[in-house]
């Protein structure tokens, strides 16, 4: 486990004054970026015209699910800094 730094996971303010809160923050932020890796893969490996770099709805497949996870990753942290 990496412990809190300034190179590597979800740092702020909160997380690097806290090591309990890093470790949990970015728990949920790694589990948040690997379903939102896995749901772009699954949607890819189903319609593979969108993987091909041709298409703007393959853009949109990969960063959506991205932004989600990013935002989900923030408004937990959000909550559990309280």
């Amino acid at each position: 486990m990496i412990p809190p730094n300034r190179l590597y996971g979800l740092r702020t303010q909160q997380t690097l004054a806290d090591r309990e809160l890093w470790f949990r923050a970015n728990r949920l932020a790694g589990w948040a970026l690997l379903l939102a890796a896995g749901a772009s893969a699954a949607v890819f490996v189903a319609i593979p015209e969108y993987a091909s770099g041709r298409s703007l709805m393959g853009l949109g497949i990969l960063v959506l699910p991205l932004v989600i996870a990013v935002a989900a990753s923030f408004a937990y942290l959000r909550r559990a800094a309280r």
